[in-house]
């Protein structure tokens, strides 16, 4: 069953193979964020390939392009324009899904900074970001990415990053005996390489994400009596107004107990009562003297 659209993240970008580690960074990297990564060599079908590069735009919600490659070509020097070409299209369904109900968000990658911004003047506006050459700078890139048009709350770049370096650590184990490694790092085990990397990643799920709680004050039942008697800061402890001051008001935070109050406690009650309704007593017995 194909994932949902909202799931989908096109990644666009030449395949050539001093690009290959920047592009399995960005495939790991859409599979350890929750999402289904898609590109033009997973359907080698005998289809227009232009077609089919509308079709996986159309049917993605974000898609990823490369324009740090485009260079002159060794025999012919001549411009590549494959990912300009391929970003258009994505930028019309970015468009028109304003209109239409189905949004279509893109991000551009450039090894420079600021390098779209002059070579693509007219794409100001859109997000873009240099990663360098670096695949870790390309994780960041688009986790950053992801994470804002998405909402979610998604793993950390640099998490993402130490999952990565182990996955490729470990790369070897799954990959003998029947293929060598360089093999699956090649383009025409591009998708081997894929399927291996969202096994290892359901296999290999991150550390669940921990609440954090903060723990109920547990008081000792020999300082409640203590307390008890402190008159007003029995009121904070329990989270009630501070008391006013007056005569009576022992027996009113005694009143104001709740029902579980330990048998221990309840001699010092009393006790508080006793003080209170004797101060009260000679309070009045003086009043009327004068």
């Amino acid at each position: 069953m194909p994932p949902p659209r909202e799931l989908r993240v096109f990644v666009n970008c030449p395949f050539d193979d001093k690009y290959t580690p920047i592009f399995h960074a960005i495939i790991f990297a859409i599979h350890d964020l929750g999402f289904q990564a898609r590109h033009a060599l997973i359907d080698n079908s005998a289809a227009l390939r232009a077609r089919r590069i509308y079709e996986e735009l159309e049917g993605s919600l974000y898609s990823v392009h490369e324009l740090g490659q485009v260079a002159l070509s060794g025999k012919s020097k001549l411009p590549r324009s494959n990912m300009p070409f391929e970003a258009g299209i994505a930028y019309s369904l970015h468009e028109g899904g304003v209109s239409s109900g189905t949004p279509h968000h893109m991000l551009l990658l450039d090894k420079a900074p600021y390098q779209i911004q002059v070579s693509m003047s007219d794409a100001a506006g859109i997000d873009g970001k240099a990663h360098g050459g670096n695949p870790v700078l390309a994780i960041e890139a688009v986790r950053g990415f992801l994470s804002t048009k998405s909402g979610r709350r998604l793993l950390g770049g640099k998490l993402v990053s130490k999952r990565y370096a182990l996955f490729l650590t470990l790369l070897r184990r799954f990959v003998r005996p029947r293929l060598t490694v360089p093999e699956v790092k090649s383009w025409g085990y591009v998708n081997d390489m894929q399927a291996i990397m969202a096994e290892w990643i359901k296999s290999n799920p991150p550390p669940p994400r921990q609440p954090r709680q903060t723990p109920p004050v547990q008081l000792a039942p020999d300082l409640e009596p203590l307390i008890l008697r402190s008159g007003p800061i029995w009121s904070l402890v329990r989270g009630r107004p501070r008391a006013r001051s007056r005569p009576g008001r022992l027996r009113d935070e005694a009143r104001a107990l709740p029902a579980e109050t330990s048998p221990q406690c309840l001699p010092e009650v009393a006790a508080g009562s006793a003080i209170a309704r004797s101060f009260k007593e000679q309070t009045r017995d003086e009043l009327r003297r004068r």
